[in-house]
Parts: structure tokens; C-alpha cells; sequence
């Protein structure tokens, strides 16, 4: 069984390759939090002394005078430049879960009946799609090309690790199936989607379309996580509920009685 997926195996390496990138995550926003400051404060300074701006300057009484229609503009500007910084800060400086996978791969070796195969796209490092030639025809050039056919060739059933972006999944994972042709043909294929409210379940529905196409079976059941980042660990392992402990149970259940079930189709057409 092969499980592509999109962050590589839980290891002591890539911990503290994450760990690193949270530091450079969390400088960078701080820095871009610091410079959008600095020039919203030299935008109020140069509105207020350079351009005669009063932007709520005191009068002469010691009593605060209004504003003027400009200083409204640019003190609202120079907020929310710095408020954008800010949004910066917190959007980027959240460290990405790139570990969780691991609890998916436990449970599949744990059976005893599935060989697991784990293929990390970024260590693939696929690029688009750059073969002459259509994957029917199974005239490959490229090295990269031949090396993933032969882990998919080899493969009796898939577990589909995939993110929800915009109603979808990710291109790297639609690049990667487009790459191949009878490889894939009468395997089954389990999901574990994950995102927000909708759980990756969109984008699980458009990956069973492209891989009813390619003859892969998507198996009934599969593992839908909503709201992953609160089912992350201070490490950014997931702490898999009941739920979808059931699921992941269920799911790899059915992935095992069609894989069985299609042998005598992909012995015939071998």
C-alpha cells in the first residue's frame, strides 16, 4: 500500500527542520510587524510636520483640536498599515502541520496485512507534468517519471493524504495522479482529507472524480478532519479523537476487501 501524502514521516530531522521554521516564521512577522510601524510613525510624522497635517494636535489652550479631513485619511491609513503587519504576524508565524501524518501510517502498519509504502511529494519533487508523450502510452523520459511509476506500479491499494483549498485539493497531488496512466488502474484508494469547518471534504469529493477516471476504486469510507489546528499537539502531532479513530478503522477495513477483491482484475490486465 502506498500513501502519498504531503509532509514526510515523523523523524527526529524534520522536528528540528520545523522547529527552525517556526523561528524564521515568527522573526519574519515580527520584522514585518516592526518595519509597517516604523512607517506608519514616519507617515504621521511627515503629515503632522513636513505637510502641516493636524492630526489631532494640541492648540495653544492645551486643549486637543480636531482633526482635519486629511489627517482622518492619513492616520486611517497608517493603521491599518500597521494593522496589516500585525495580520502578517499572525497568519504566517503559525506553524504549519506538517507531522500529523504519522498517526494515519501507525494504524495502517499496525493491521499486519498492508506493506506501507510512504511517498512524500516533496521528496518526489515532481515537476508539472513535463513527459512528451501521454501517460497511455507509457513511453516515459524522465527518470523522476519512471521512478514514481514504479512505486505506483508496485502498489495494491492508496491512502490519499489531502488539504482543502478552495473547494479543492492541492495541485501537487492532482500533478503527481496525472503523471501516470495504467498504473493506476483497479486499486483501491482511501482519503484522509483534513481543513476547516468543511473537513477536506470538498476537495474529497473532486479527488474520487479524478480517480473514478483513472479506474481507481475510492472507497466508501474515509477520514474527514475539521479544524485541524485544534487537533494538533504543541509539537504539531495530531491527537486523533474516537471519531476518527473509527474512521481510520473503517476506512482501512474496506481499503482491504477491495484491494482483495481486485487482484483478479489487475492480474488480467497485467
Amino acid at each position: 500500500m502506498t500513501i502519498p501524502m504531503r509532509g514526510p514521516e515523523p523523524g527526529p530531522e524534520l522536528e528540528t527542520q520545523r522547529r527552525i521554521d517556526e523561528k524564521t516564521l515568527w522573526s519574519g512577522g515580527v520584522a514585518t510587524a516592526v518595519v509597517a510601524g516604523l512607517i506608519a510613525l514616519v507617515g504621521i510624522l511627515v503629515c503632522r510636520w513636513l505637510l502641516k497635517v493636524p492630526i489631532l494636535s494640541p492648540s495653544r489652550d492645551g486643549a486637543w483640536g480636531d482633526a482635519s479631513t486629511a489627517g482622518y485619511v492619513f492616520a486611517a491609513a497608517a493603521t491599518a498599515l500597521a494593522a496589516t503587519g500585525l495580520m502578517n504576524l499572525l497568519l504566517f508565524a503559525t506553524p504549519y502541520p506538517r507531522v500529523f501524518f504519522g498517526w494515519i501510517i501507525d494504524r495502517a502498519r499496525a493491521r499486519g496485512d498492508f506493506e506501507v509504502v510512504v511517498t512524500d511529494l516533496a521528496e518526489l519533487n515532481l515537476p508539472m507534468f513535463d513527459e512528451p508523450n501521454h501517460p497511455r502510452l507509457h513511453q516515459y523520459v524522465h527518470q523522476h517519471t519512471k521512478d514514481w511509476s514504479a512505486i505506483v506500479e508496485a502498489s495494491d491499494a492508496f491512502i490519499f493524504v489531502i488539504p482543502e483549498y478552495n473547494y479543492g485539493f492541492n495541485a501537487a497531488t492532482k500533478n503527481a495522479i496525472d503523471y501516470l496512466n495504467s498504473e493506476w488502474l483497479n486499486k483501491p484508494a482511501g482519503i484522509v482529507s483534513y481543513g476547516a469547518v468543511a473537513a477536506g471534504t470538498r476537495a474529497a469529493q473532486m479527488l474520487k472524480q479524478v480517480l473514478s477516471a483513472l479506474k481507481v476504486v475510492p472507497v466508501t469510507d474515509s477520514v474527514n478532519i475539521p479544524f485541524i489546528r485544534e487537533k494538533l499537539d504543541e509539537d504539531g502531532r495530531l491527537k486523533p479523537n474516537e471519531i476518527m479513530e473509527q474512521a481510520a478503522a473503517a476506512m482501512l477495513d474496506e481499503l482491504a476487501r477491495w484491494a482483495e477483491a481486485l487482484r483478479p482484475l489487475r492480474a488480467s490486465a497485467s
